[in-house]
């Protein structure tokens, strides 16, 4: 099972790590974002050294991990107390994401977080929020997964707003 197994290490909290380590997160700084792709650099080498040590298959993965970034910070609050821009929220920043909370345009969101998924063998994804109905503007829908694809996103959705029902066919936001 382990020779034929993918043997996985992840993580979470990136954005927040660079804000505690340079004061910024990679949206807010070049800096932060030089040193987070060093960070998960050093991260991805380390699996690859194991793997070529050991024979297994060791792989870094971006974490979804929604329920682990709420415990793990309500467990750093404790220790560390509330700290700006690092344990202040109720959950840690997804992977490498950019904070869903800084105000970053779809472009520069994918244009910033794209070089993590060649880091990130295991498993990865980028999101943008748009604010409307995708079927109104599908030219900008489409700039979007161009993007998203010229990148080098290896996962990415695009989260909007509007439900559709396939009951009564009704579409727009319930």
């Amino acid at each position: 099972v382990l020779k034929h197994g993918t043997l996985t290490m992840g993580f979470i909290g990136l954005a927040e790590c660079l804000v505690a380590l340079t004061g910024h997160h990679h949206g807010e700084s070049e800096e932060a974002q030089e040193l987070g792709l060093r960070i998960i650099a050093h991260m991805r080498k380390r699996m690859d050294d194991e793997a070529a040590a050991t024979k297994l298959n060791f792989s870094l993965i971006a974490t979804p991990a929604e329920g682990l970034s709420g415990r793990f910070v309500k467990i750093d609050r404790q220790k560390f107390g509330c700290l700006k821009g690092i344990t202040d929220r109720e959950y840690y920043t997804n992977s490498f994401h950019v904070p869903v909370y800084y105000n970053i345009s779809a472009f520069k969101k994918i244009k910033l977080e794209s070089p993590y998924h060649a880091l990130t063998n295991g498993g990865h994804i980028t999101y943008v929020e748009v604010d409307g109905d995708p079927t109104e503007n599908l030219d900008a829908f489409e700039q979007i997964v161009r993007m998203m694809h010229d990148s080098g996103i290896g996962y990415g959705a695009i989260n909007h707003p509007v439900d559709h029902d396939p009951i009564c066919g009704y579409t727009g936001i319930i």
